[in-house]
């Protein structure tokens, strides 16, 4: 049947927010093992919540997303 351009446009979304919440895990997880990466920046905490702030925002856009697109279709678009 394929996928309409809507429900690709509801994908590419999906996509970048997934891509958004692995930055923030990875960043995330980096600073925790390793503060010093950090380096030009001096406050840790500051930079963490950017990251925080960015994975929180993209879980919940995700939910928002997933609410518009048909089950049945994820499928097809694998």
């Amino acid at each position: 049947m394929g996928i309409d351009l809507e429900s690709k446009a509801l994908y590419a979304l999906r996509d970048k927010y997934k891509a958004n919440i692995a930055e923030a895990d990875y960043n995330i997880t980096n600073y925790l093992k390793n503060p010093t990466a950090i380096g030009e920046h001096p406050d840790l905490l500051l930079e963490m919540d950017k990251f925080v702030d960015l994975k929180a925002n993209a879980i919940d856009k995700l939910a928002i997303v997933d609410s518009y697109l048909d089950p049945l279709e994820e499928e097809e678009y694998k």
